[in-house]
């Protein structure tokens, strides 16, 4: 189950949160946003990335996807709760639970 503390804007969103060899980015999917999810793709993290722009997903996505990891794009307004939740929820689904 998705702990609620983790969709409350000045406790997660604004970077980064780790599990294990998987990471979560809500960070813009361009400029350092990208070059950040890449980072991560290269140090072997399989990746859940958010962002509401589908064209900045995908090619996030196929970037740190030619790097071998598992990279998962998923629409999410981090500014909605219920969105967050959602999307956490359908994450726990696809790749295991947030801590």
């Amino acid at each position: 189950m998705v702990r609620t503390e983790c969709v409350q804007p000045n406790s997660f969103f604004g970077g980064l949160l780790n599990i294990g060899k998987e990471s979560i980015t809500d960070l813009p999917l361009a400029g350092i946003g990208q070059a950040i999810a890449i980072a991560l793709a290269k140090s072997g993290a399989s990746l859940a990335l958010l962002d509401l722009d589908e064209a900045r997903q995908a090619n996030t996505k196929d970037a740190c996807e030619k790097l071998g990891v598992n990279a998962r794009a998923y629409g999410c307004n981090v500014l909605d709760e219920q969105s967050c939740v959602a999307t956490f929820a359908q994450i726990e689904k696809d790749i295991g639970a947030v801590e």
